[in-house]
């Protein structure tokens, strides 16, 4: 009896509970409207927690920082993530919410830029952001920092050196690029696709820092099994189309 109460009341407690949830601006999977996180990848995460019985506070940061609380703070959720073999022991992964397909861009003026192969792309000085899965892999495929690979604190900031012309290239995944171009008060037209970046097109995460409870993340899995079987589930998936 007295196990059984106990069990009862770590349920409780575990129900009761509101997670908190890091994220960055990235639409259209996720974005600030007010006071409020919105987007594709947002209504996934709030419908799995949810309906896994808990309460959710998500918030939007620049993804270094969204990056490093999710990775040092207690109880934390991060999403979009993407697991890669060196943040896998890093997170407790809860499961995929979105695709993620990386290309190369550069801006139509650039006859110069001609990219068939990573070979090609590294005679070019390429943009990324700090902590970000697109940077790390552009690393691994011999960019340097300091010499053909600039690093700064934001998508924003790395389109701006792109339009100024003082990086050559970055990349980005097609779905979101177009939104964070025009939110940016920027022309789309003027940029051009030219290559996919293999290693860094993924499925996109919901994960939990390492010393979330089991518990915890083992409902969220359950969760999120559940509700990609729902209708509602594939009804979002036929916006990322």
């Amino acid at each position: 009896m007295i196990k059984y109460l106990f069990f009862l009341f770590i349920t409780f407690n575990l129900n009761a509970e509101t997670l908190r949830v890091v994220t960055s601006d990235f639409p259209p999977f996720q974005m600030a409207e007010g006071n409020k996180v919105s987007g594709i990848t947002t209504e996934i995460v709030e419908a799995v927690i949810n309906n896994a019985g808990f309460k959710s506070d998500i918030k939007i940061y620049p993804w270094p920082r969204a990056y490093k609380m999710g990775l040092r703070e207690s109880n934390v959720l991060i999403y979009s993530i993407v697991r890669t073999p060196e943040r896998d022991k890093l997170f407790k992964w809860i499961g995929s919410i979105a695709p993620y397909n990386v290309y190369f861009w550069k801006l139509k003026s650039r006859k110069d830029i001609k990219i068939n192969s990573i070979e090609d792309a590294r005679h070019y000085k390429a943009g990324g952001v700090i902590d970000d899965n697109k940077a790390d892999q552009l690393r691994k495929l011999g960019f340097v920092v300091g010499k053909n690979l600039d690093l700064v604190s934001s998508d924003e900031l790395n389109l701006r050196t792109l339009y100024a012309g003082r990086i050559d290239i970055m990349t980005f995944d097609d779905l979101s690029f177009r939104h964070k171009v025009l939110a940016d008060g920027k022309d789309f037209d003027k940029l051009e696709k030219i290559m996919k970046l293999e290693g860094s097109s993924h499925e996109m995460q919901l994960a939990a820092n390492i010393d979330t409870p089991d518990a915890v993340v083992e409902k969220l899995r359950r969760s999120l099994i559940a509700f990609k079987k729902t209708n509602k589930y594939q009804q979002i998936k036929n916006r990322l189309r």
